[in-house]
């Protein structure tokens, strides 16, 4: 770490896409950054009012992965806001074992009914598209290994919704994140410049050429168009959904209104909600996914850096964390065990052995 050049305020590094430094060291990232005030619980208030008693059962439902925010969410939901709440999880194949542990605690703690929904559609692809990635490795398609979640996730939150005619759902999304992530940036035919839909098509379709073994498998290549089309309009993302035909749903992100606290959230749910993350992961943060994980350690392998670097410097900015402690954090949630990839993989039918050999043939891919 110590020959990574990193910006003097946060710790994003040098080989960050998109990244230029000023005299004094500091980022475009952070010289562009503006505080983020939330709307407050008062107008939270307000927008869940027209919701409460309007339905027999449920006020709401709360969209429950069984990490660290959606479990804070529904804890927030219960015993703060008084709603009568659903818990959903959609699980897509990958959840750990810890994490179902986790969500079935917190409703039994809390007392609120639960409904899972399973999909095969990151199943189905998964193993073909990671076969698919070793043969050219490029971090800008360490993305598409879990095509069609998105999809699949509001489509059967919001087939839940109506099932139980509760037109309100809560989403835990909150964490602070750029515009930008470096992901999407990475998938563009030029990551330096500003993201566009239109540099985003072109540099998707660009890696398709590139490596046509992606599109070998029909059935893949169905649940890749859905996942494409969920995120390239609002329109397309309707009709996917089908909320096309139940428009008066609404969604609501609570941490928008209240804010997003790391240390009160993790504090909370460990003493209300007995809330662990999963043994193999050095985070807490999205530990609620395998897949997650495993493309944590790609970015890793292949760039240098993570989306745990980006979260910090997030923080940082937004001043939760100071710049020494992010980085102390640094070496501790960027640990992922090598085991856990190597049994990953190899429930999966993915040789580790190939991808180790890829990655040493290729040296660090370009983008």
């Amino acid at each position: 770490m110590e020959n990574v050049k990193r910006c003097a305020r946060c710790i994003l590094p040098g080989s960050y896409p998109g990244i230029v430094f000023d005299e004094a060291g500091v980022c475009n990232f952070c010289a562009a950054h503006e505080r983020w005030t939330p709307r407050g619980l008062e107008k939270l208030e307000e927008a869940l009012a027209p919701y409460r008693g309007a339905h027999p059962r449920y006020d709401c439902i709360a969209a429950v992965s069984g990490g660290r925010d959606s479990s804070y969410m529904l804890w927030y939901a219960v015993r703060k806001l008084g709603l009568r709440t659903l818990a959903v999880s959609v699980d897509n194949g990958y959840v750990p074992e810890q994490t179902k542990v986790n969500i079935e605690r917190a409703v039994k703690i809390l007392g609120v009914d639960l409904v899972v929904k399973k999909h095969g559609h990151v199943r189905s692809c998964f193993p073909h598209t990671m076969r698919a990635w070793i043969r050219r490795p490029s971090p800008g398609m360490i993305g598409l290994l879990c095509g069609g979640c998105n999809y699949a996730l509001r489509y059967h939150l919001l087939e839940t919704a109506r099932e139980h005619d509760v037109p309100l759902m809560l989403f835990g999304v909150g964490e602070p994140e750029p515009p930008t992530t470096f992901a999407e940036r990475l998938l563009m035919s030029d990551p330096n410049r500003e993201m566009s839909k239109p540099r985003l098509a072109a540099g998707f379709a660009l890696k398709i050429a590139q490596n046509p073994a992606y599109i070998a498998n029909p059935r893949v290549v169905v649940t890749y168009g859905k996942e494409f089309a969920y995120r390239w309009s609002k329109r397309l993302r309707n009709l996917l959904t089908r909320r096309i035909a139940y428009p008066e749903y609404k969604i609501l992100e609570p941490f928008y209104y209240i804010g997003w606290n790391e240390e009160e959230i993790s504090s909370t749910i460990a003493r209300e909600l007995d809330w662990k993350k999963a043994s193999y992961a050095g985070a807490a943060w999205r530990s609620d996914c395998t897949i997650a994980t495993l493309k944590n350690y790609l970015y890793g392998r292949t760039l240098g850096f993570s989306k745990v670097d980006e979260l910090l410097s997030n923080m940082v900015r937004t001043g939760m964390l100071t710049r020494d402690a992010a980085l102390e954090r640094l070496g501790r949630d960027s640990v992922i065990s090598e085991d856990f990839i190597r049994e990953f993989l190899a429930g999966e039918g993915v040789s580790y052995e190939a991808l180790d050999r890829s990655l040493a043939r290729s040296g660090t891919p370009s983008t």
